[in-house]
């Protein structure tokens, strides 16, 4: 018979989602995420997965500290500088947010553009047949003549995330990309994680960064919550978020014993924690919040393909 309470509701012949009844004189169990949980949680996030924290600076532009919070969120480390050495705040990290942020203000934006994926070997053009070009055209990749002229390599084109500057020559742009620690003077700067690397090439117009897993997101945005005095002894204490300031504002999550009949809140230990209405900046951020978490973890199946446990009856 069915049963509920277990898991969740259930139907007949199955207890909940994690354990269920046979013909065979056996009960199996089944856990509802193995491993890939896990891995999907804590592996970096690519960069493509945090597209809608850059959709959002296209519609709040000028404002640095809101810039500075997104870019947060995303990057735990911008150019080899982590934001966290030591267990401190790490000053190199700050001054290449704030200069990303910058820039930002200065007409600067995030976007994602087409780019050639040319990870693959050059052979000569002498060598590419008709054919060969037939094939390639089919699996909609191309083939590129190479830097000498000589050579060709095949190519497909994919989305990359860059940072157009509309006055590069404009000395506090300058100046905010030396910062940012990479050589001034371009109008577009691609934003790659380091495993997209190629050996013994060099990228001058290129921004290293190393995106957050899902659990370091949760981590970061944990900071914005305003803890209530009766909840302090139950949080633990984290690291600032920078060597000399307090949380940026842009995204904050209230909390009070009364609960406002706003669309998102929840109750928690007595307390009430919100998102106010009118604080449109926090809801799109926790919008982009819940659309990353769905879309790198809505994919993992709720149990493994064989039963973790088999117990015989009898």
């Amino acid at each position: 018979a069915g049963a509920a309470g277990i898991g969740g509701s259930a139907t007949s012949g199955d207890v909940g989602a994690s354990i269920g009844y046979s013909d065979s004189p056996t009960i199996t169990f089944a856990p509802e995420a193995g491993s890939e949980h896990f891995e999907s949680l804590y592996s970096p996030l690519t960069i493509n997965e945090l597209v809608g924290f850059v959709v959002m600076d296209r519609y709040f532009p000028g404002k640095e500290e809101s810039s500075s919070l997104n870019l947060r969120i995303m990057f735990a480390s911008i150019n080899g500088a982590r934001d966290i050495v030591g267990g401190q705040p790490n000053a190199i990290y700050d001054q290449r947010i704030t200069a990303l942020a910058r820039l930002a203000a200065v007409g600067g934006s995030l976007r994602q553009v087409p780019e050639w994926d040319t990870h693959t070997a050059a052979i000569a053009k002498s060598k590419v047949l008709g054919e060969d070009m037939v094939e390639a055209a089919k699996a909609g990749m191309y083939w590129l003549d190479t830097e000498d002229g000589a050579n060709a390599r095949l190519a497909k084109q994919r989305m990359a995330l860059a940072f157009d500057l509309p006055v590069p020559e404009a000395p506090l742009t300058a100046a905010s990309l030396r910062d940012l620690g990479v050589e001034p003077g371009g109008t577009r700067y691609f934003v790659r994680s380091p495993k997209d690397a190629k050996p013994g090439k060099t990228y001058p117009d290129s921004i290293w960064v190393s995106p957050r897993s899902m659990a370091e997101i949760f981590m970061v945005t944990a900071g914005y919550v305003v803890v209530p005095p009766d909840h302090r002894t139950l949080v633990p204490e984290r690291i600032p978020f920078a060597a000399a300031e307090s949380p940026p504002h842009g995204f904050r999550i209230e909390s009070s014993r009364e609960c406002p009949q706003f669309a998102y809140r929840v109750m928690h230990r007595g307390f009430c924690f919100y998102l106010d209405d009118a604080d449109v900046r926090s809801r799109l951020i926790l919008e982009a919040l819940v659309s990353t978490y769905t879309s790198r973890m809505g994919g993992v199946s709720r149990r493994s393909a064989e039963p973790g446990l088999v117990i015989p009856i009898g």
